[in-house]
């Protein structure tokens, strides 16, 4: 092959053999992306024939961002009555840069009701 693209969501990009029949694409992990990403491969022979798709996933975990740096969490006090609910957004920032919501409890987020003053 000559060159390839690589597509995914919201991404498209092209890379040249480098001579060796490798390619170098960097695909920008989208900020909130937690799970399984689809791309799939084209590529372009010296007669410019396109060859493919080679579908391939990308497993994003956080296991693989590094540790927890840093968290975000609401900057004012969330006062509740009784019956009342609030959906509550809980951000931590990892060792790779990125900021991801954590909000739901599988990545570890536990919330916890303690009496308050009235």
């Amino acid at each position: 092959m000559n060159e390839i693209l690589v597509v995914g969501p919201e991404f498209s990009a092209t890379a040249p053999n480098d001579g060796a029949n490798r390619f170098k694409v960097v695909y920008p992990v989208p900020l909130n992306a937690i799970g399984t990403i689809k791309l799939s491969a084209f590529g372009k022979n010296s007669s410019g024939k396109v060859v493919g798709p080679t579908d391939f996933t990308l497993v994003v975990d956080l296991a693989n961002a590094g540790n927890l740096v840093s968290l975000r969490t609401p900057t004012q006090p969330v006062v509740l009555r009784v019956g009342e609910s609030e959906q509550m957004f809980v951000y931590g920032k990892y060792r790779d840069g990125v900021l991801r919501d954590i909000t739901a409890t599988e990545f570890g987020t536990e919330y916890v009701v303690s009496p308050g003053r009235t």
